[in-house]
């Protein structure tokens, strides 16, 4: 940090942006593609995006300098893959928000617009789109520059007899979110609903509708007449809570979704229904009375746990829902419907002393080894270091034949008792004893999950990685050692080794994108930038395109936190 960021650092924003007399402060003078300056490039650092913007919005500064911010910011070159080329437009769009008067004002929102939707290729006669990366950040950058502009923008894109009938309803989402109420966005949406035969797609659009003008009666009576006139059971589900979302409450689509839930004979189509039901019945009585009989009833242990977790969304701290919990564990005798009963119990009212009492019954008195890990952890979980809990998954644990089993059971244990050594050493001999390619996998990442910053975990993962001859047991190793130990020198080794050595594209994919995750220096980083370009090549993405996305995603993930010279120096390694 330069002497002026310290002295900077000590006063207000306008107050910073106010002192600051020339553009080149923000973007130096001297730079070059081919040799960037030894100054600092405030452009790419967030901490002076603000001043940036306050600056630009200064009355007292000539329109003439702001204007060459502005075109430098667009023209800008960084001769290392255009990821800075790109931060500097972005920039320069949302300085459109202050500088509303810029000459290029036009042209930079048409192409955030373009970046963010596609346009057409007449050449080609095909839609085209650009990379995950900058498309959204392309369309976040919407929401911070010139309204006006981008409305308008937006607007007549909608016009474009080409636009694909995907990116048409996104871009009217995109500008109902900028203009909630846009005429334009809801006449879009409502032509869609006169025009479109397909039940699916006028689900879809008129749930859209809902969403940028909430209860727009066009969508409602669209929905509520779809809903009367569909046979399949599949649509009507769907269409039921798409009602819900654009009309909370609408007791047509509840009750459809309670027939549903109560006279279907498909298990698919009963846990769908409970699902919509917790995403749209909020506190309604009927919705909860059914869930809390479902459960009663229920023999289907899946679904059972499916209606109960949507239990705990509609009925949090209803009086009703509790009372009707309470009276279940009271009058069932089934020990899995106990289980479910009090876990919601617990869920809707937190620290429900029966809910409590009947989980350490259910613990000391079970005979199912499934319901016994069950009730284990979910005590474990709403009792930090409950002793029953962990005893009683210890045991299951040494006694557990089955490797899948004995998998979960230790996942659990070190989730309620972190750095349980028992559930440690269990992984990592299963690890070494396993043919299981998916357990393999899963494992280690897992186990980075849940055992942050354990010694022993680290330790154990370390030694792993240096006995293990396989790449992809390597990778994922590597990837829970980094999670449990960012930054970890011996994981990031290990996968730059692999990167090397790998003839496989899929394990390229992988170690690049666990490099990605892992990474926690600027030299880690540099590092990262040396060794992705190759893979950026037009060969690259005609052969394997998902290997040149994730490379690129890497990059410009980097590239939002890494200093403009060192990305340059690394990417030309010198």
């Amino acid at each position: 940090m330069t002497p002026e960021d310290l002295a900077f650092e000590q006063v207000e924003p306008l107050i910073a942006a106010s002192a600051i007399a020339d553009w080149h402060f923000f973007l130096p003078a001297d730079h070059s593609p081919a040799q960037p300056s030894s100054q600092p490039y405030r452009i790419f650092e967030p901490r002076w995006c603000e001043v940036i913007l306050l600056w630009l919005g200064r009355a007292d500064v000539e329109e003439e300098k702001k204007e060459q911010f502005i075109e430098a910011l667009v023209n800008f070159e960084d001769g290392c893959g255009e990821f800075y080329q790109y931060q500097a437009y972005f920039l320069a769009a949302a300085g459109m928000g202050e500088f509303k008067s810029c000459s290029l004002a036009d042209e930079i929102v048409q192409q955030i617009v373009k970046w963010g939707f596609g346009a057409f290729n007449a050449e080609k006669q095909e839609w085209q789109t650009v990379l995950d990366p900058l498309e959204n950040r392309a369309r976040e950058t919407l929401l911070a520059t010139d309204r006006v502009r981008v409305i308008q923008a937006l607007g007549n894109l909608l016009q474009q007899p080409q636009c694909p009938e995907d990116t048409h309803r996104l871009v009217a989402e995109c500008l109902g979110e900028i203009d909630p109420g846009n005429a334009e966005a809801i006449a879009t949406f409502v032509q869609r609903l006169r025009e479109t035969e397909d039940e699916d797609l006028c689900r879809e659009v008129a749930e859209c509708l809902g969403k940028i003008d909430p209860g727009n009666l066009q969508a409602i009576t669209a929905l509520a007449r779809l809903l009367r006139d569909t046979e399949d059971e599949h649509i009507r589900r769907k269409i039921a809570e798409s009602l819900g979302k654009v009309d909370p409450g609408n007791k047509e689509a509840i009750a459809v979704l309670l027939q549903f839930l109560q006279d279907s004979e498909e298990r698919f189509t009963r846990i769908m229904a409970a699902k919509g039901l917790g995403e749209i019945a909020l506190g309604n009585t009927e919705a909860i009375a059914a869930l809390v009989q479902f459960l009663k009833d229920t023999e289907d242990r899946f679904t059972g746990r499916m209606a109960a977790r949507n239990l705990q969304k509609i009925g949090q701290g209803n009086p009703e829902a509790i009372a009707s919990l309470v009276q279940l564990l009271t009058d069932s005798e089934d020990e899995y419907t106990r289980w479910l009963a009090a876990n919601s119990l617990e869920e809707i009212d937190p620290g429900n002393p029966q809910a409590i009492a009947t989980l350490v019954q259910l613990l000391a008195e079970t005979e199912d080894e499934q319901i016994c890990w069950q009730v284990a952890y979910r005590l474990g979980e709403i009792d930090p270091g409950n002793a029953q809990a962990i005893a009683a998954l210890a045991q299951l644990l040494t006694d557990a034949k089955d490797e899948e089993i004995c998998c979960d059971l230790a996942y659990s244990l070190l989730t309620i008792d972190p750095g349980n050594s028992q559930a440690i050493a269990a992984l990592a001999q299963l690890l070494k004893d396993t043919e299981d390619e998916e357990i393999r996998w899963d494992m280690p990442v897992s186990l980075g999950k849940i055992a942050q910053g354990n010694a022993e975990a680290i330790a154990t993962l370390v030694q792993l990685l240096k006995d293990s001859e396989e790449e992809e047991v390597c990778c994922s190793v590597a990837y829970s050692l980094g999670k449990i130990d960012p930054g970890n020198a011996e994981a990031i080794a290990a996968l730059f080794q692999l990167l090397k050595d790998t003839d496989d594209e899929d394990t390229r994919f992988q170690v690049a994108r666990t490099l990605g995750e892992i990474i926690t220096t600027n030299q880690q980083r540099q590092s990262v930038v040396s060794a992705l370009p190759p893979y950026l090549s037009d060969e690259t993405y005609e052969n394997n395109s998902d290997l040149f996305k994730n490379c690129y995603q890497v990059l410009w993930d980097i590239a939002q936190n890494l200093p403009y010279p060192d990305f340059y120096r690394a990417w030309h390694q010198v």
